[in-house]
């Protein structure tokens, strides 16, 4: 029997997917911008993006994430920053992650990690070594605790002018050397991510 412990994560492909994903967004969002249609880009509609839509076992949406492959279109970082000068040249195929966002929930953490996982899931079977993320620094703080994150500095920091015109600033994750400080460091989600299967999570 289904409860809301039960979490299920999958790419939002219909419309009412999306508008899924534009409502939970938007929860997460809303404290940036005046109106939902303004959490909505064109990127959420390009050929190079995945947006990840987490729902509880009530069918009730409770987090997405979005991402975008560099090496088939252009990321939003683009729109910002000098990517290519940040990156070395077999590091400019990677992905972004952009829109991260999740209700309150019983389950809010699990939430979390599970749309990580998925994200990590993309990498893996694309064989991308690379993830960009740009964040506020006080997020910045909460995904350092858990993967291994480069400040690529000065040259990554920017103002989003989609959201509020907060200061961003730009991080690179090494994918393989992330799962290896996981196990090395017997961190206790180690598991989690590099060896659990997770049925619940469906990429296909």
């Amino acid at each position: 029997m289904a409860s809301q412990m039960d979490i299920f994560v999958r790419k939002a492909k219909t419309e009412e997917g999306l508008r899924r994903v534009f409502d939970i967004r938007w929860e997460g969002y809303k404290k940036y911008v005046n109106k939902k249609e303004e959490v909505i880009d064109e990127y959420d509609f390009a050929s190079n993006a995945t947006l990840l839509l987490a729902e509880d076992g009530f069918n009730e949406p409770v987090g997405t994430m979005r991402i975008l492959d560099r090496r088939h279109g252009k990321i939003e970082l683009d729109e910002f920053i000098e990517v290519d000068s940040l990156l070395t040249e077999h590091e400019k195929q990677c992905a972004e992650v952009t829109r991260f966002s999740f209700s309150k929930h019983l389950k809010s953490k699990l939430i979390k990690y599970l749309l990580w996982k998925a994200v990590f899931r993309y990498c893996q079977a694309n064989q991308i070594n690379t993830l960009l993320i740009s964040m506020t620094p006080s997020a910045a703080r909460d995904y350092q605790r858990l993967f291994l994150l480069e400040d690529l500095g000065p040259s990554g920091v920017y103002h989003h002018r989609r959201l509020g015109n907060a200061e961003h600033h730009t991080f690179k994750c090494d994918i393989p050397r992330t799962i290896e400080f996981l196990r090395s460091s017997k961190h206790p989600l180690y598991e989690f991510f590099c060896t659990d299967n997770h049925p619940n999570i469906s990429m296909d």
